[in-house]
């Protein structure tokens, strides 16, 4: 199991974390270490991020939404980076959403 946390500190769903098992469904948003042209670095935030990747995914077990940040060279935001709003506006209306994290229960 991993946490899934809020897309957004400006949505209801604010500071929220929950546990999710790997084969719930949930939005994906990636984060990367290093620049990927395109994606967006928020300020406070040591990461780039983004949610269309190309396209948005809304509905991802948690091995599908690792896979779809690996293909980028790219890993899940841990629940910190999350909430911390690195991936925010990152687009695909995932502010309001519970997101995937890298972070283990």
């Amino acid at each position: 199991a991993h946490y899934i946390a809020c897309g957004a500190s400006h949505q209801p769903c604010a500071g929220t974390i929950e546990t999710a098992d790997n084969d719930e469904y949930h939005e994906v948003r990636c984060c990367s270490d290093s620049l990927i042209q395109g994606w967006n670095k928020r300020n406070g935030c040591d990461v780039w991020s983004a949610s269309q990747v190309p396209i948005c995914f809304h509905k991802e077990n948690f091995v599908g939404a690792k896979s779809v940040c690996a293909v980028h060279g790219a890993r899940l935001c841990s629940t910190e980076e999350l909430l911390s709003d690195c991936s925010r506006g990152t687009g695909c209306n995932h502010d309001k959403d519970m997101i995937w994290s890298s972070t283990p229960v």
